[in-house]
């Protein structure tokens, strides 16, 4: 299973620089069968940056989210390879809010599948925690909005998800939602006190994102209870 060629040239042409061998840390780094294009920085790539505290990164990485957006040019990518054998995602840095994730890298893989895309970031596909019931819950979850509101995951890291709704849930509809969101990430209900205790949907128009401090702890306690 790898990318051809020609779905490589094609995003090539579109950010306007050639991609790289995508690798994921799993236990030390590991080659994966998809390609990566980061685009560049002159604040994030520059000395001084990488001179500072992790701290400090973030406030400076949140200052260069409110410029730089990467969702156009992965919209634009799948009308592109929407004849290709392929997905493009965002491998995510962190999550900023449940509307929002920061990114600089977009990512085309070989998968016809997007639950495969966070099999691949959480490094589920390299880990023997693949297997096990308990994160089943978590893809069974997944599967559910599926099919009540048809889901794309459009983006990944090792401790969260960024997803799309087709359809997006009825007014009435929002409270239970958040609260079923809130079971599998508990992280952020903080977030949802905020906003009154629900997850607004219309706001980014179904596009949510997901993070945990550590998912199969979290899903390990949702099972046993």
């Amino acid at each position: 299973m790898e990318l051809s060629n020609r779905v490589i040239e094609i995003v090539n042409r579109h950010v306007g620089f050639e991609g790289q061998p995508y690798r994921i840390l799993s236990g030390g780094w590991v080659d994966t069968p998809c390609y990566s294009w980061t685009f560049p920085s002159s604040v994030l790539d520059s000395p001084e940056f990488d001179s500072l505290d992790s701290g400090a990164k973030v406030l400076v990485e949140l200052e260069e989210l409110e410029n730089f957006n990467l969702d156009p040019a992965l919209f634009e990518l799948y009308s592109l390879l929407d004849s290709e054998i392929a997905l493009p995602y965002k491998s995510i840095t962190f999550a900023v809010s449940v509307y929002r994730s920061y990114s600089r890298t977009l990512v085309v893989s070989p998968f016809s599948e997007s639950f495969d895309i966070f099999r691949l970031e959480s490094g589920l596909l390299f880990s023997p925690h693949d297997a096990s019931p308990v994160y089943e819950l978590f893809f069974n979850f997944l599967r559910t909005l599926d099919e009540s509101y048809g889901l794309t995951i459009i983006g990944a890291g090792s401790d969260c998800i960024e997803f799309k709704l087709g359809q997006i849930p009825a007014q009435d509809e929002f409270r239970l939602l958040s609260e079923r969101l809130a079971l599998i990430a508990p992280d952020i209900i903080g977030e949802m006190m905020e906003f009154n205790e629900e997850i607004d949907f219309n706001r980014s128009y179904g596009q949510i994102t997901l993070w945990w401090d550590d998912l199969f702890y979290s899903l390990s306690s949702l099972n046993a209870g």
